[in-house]
């Protein structure tokens, strides 16, 4: 299933409705399938709520708040196809 942005934008990521991406991030959860489509990294699955670490996960173990660790999850923008995982990942 896929999630219309604007809610996503608004309740998850506390961006106003206002603000669209151009371009968007589709996930695969693979503890349940569900696909994800956001204008950032999805922190976590909103079906079986599995947490997921972000695509730059070598600094992740560098952080030492919680506030750090989500500024490593990235926005649309700032990735390209080969930041992803293939397989789970595309950028639209």
């Amino acid at each position: 299933m896929l999630f219309d942005r604007s809610v996503i934008l608004e309740k998850e990521y506390k961006y106003p409705s206002s603000i669209i991406a151009k371009r968007v991030i589709i996930r695969k959860c693979h503890m349940c399938g569900e696909l994800i489509e956001s204008p950032r990294e999805a922190v976590r699955c909103p079906k079986c709520n599995k947490s997921f670490l972000p695509l730059n996960y070598s600094g992740a173990t560098q952080v030492h708040s919680e506030k750090d660790f989500f500024k490593l999850f990235s926005d649309a923008g700032q990735l390209e196809e080969s930041d992803t995982i293939f397989g789970l990942f595309v950028i639209w």
